[in-house]
């Protein structure tokens, strides 16, 4: 279980910082799915979608049902 978060939060950091560089993800952009993120990172499946959870929870992205993921816009400082 320790592992298994370890590996839940150094994802949802590396796509936070994906998020957060300039030009590496735009505000609109689909993210990748479960599937993808677990492969990419190599993680379970529970943990791909912790991660997308834990993104929207924080604003950094938004789901639409039947569609997809999606990246919002960074707050202005």
């Amino acid at each position: 279980m320790v592992l298994e978060r370890a590996l839940h939060m150094s994802t949802g950091t590396q796509m936070r910082r994906r998020h957060e560089a300039p030009g590496r993800i735009c505000p609109g952009s689909q993210l990748p799915g479960v599937l993808a993120i677990q492969g990419a990172f190599g993680i379970a499946q529970m943990t791909a979608r912790r991660v997308l959870t834990e993104l929207r929870e924080a604003g950094l992205a938004q789901m639409q049902p039947g569609i997809g993921t999606f990246v919002t816009e960074l707050p202005k400082p």
